[in-house]
């Protein structure tokens, strides 16, 4: 154990220090930036299909409520939407 700690530290000291080449570090930067940068068609893929899928269910929503025989009182967008969601219009919980 003690002989292989020897053997170590000459092997150690036998390393002479070397001088690194001119732009070494930015050359290591840049490699890491083109390896973990997120590019910006993901980004832009996953905002496209979240539109599309917003843009699907508000649509499906809106022909729903239109398709059921629900019974709407005023045809404004927030009677339709807030039949479609299931939500009452009712004001009995501010009349006694």
């Amino acid at each position: 154990m003690i002989q292989r700690e020897i053997n170590i530290e000459e092997n150690l000291n036998r390393i002479a220090k070397v001088d690194a080449p001119p732009f070494l570090f930015t050359r290591i930067e840049a490699k890491i930036a083109t390896e973990y940068a997120p590019t910006s068609r993901s980004y832009t893929g996953i905002s496209i299909a979240s539109s599309c899928i917003i843009i699907a269910l508000n649509i499906w929503l809106i022909s729903n409520v239109e398709s059921n025989d629900l019974k709407v009182e005023n045809n404004d967008a927030i009677s339709i939407i807030s039949n479609s969601i299931g939500l009452e219009e009712s004001n009995q919980l501010y009349y006694d």
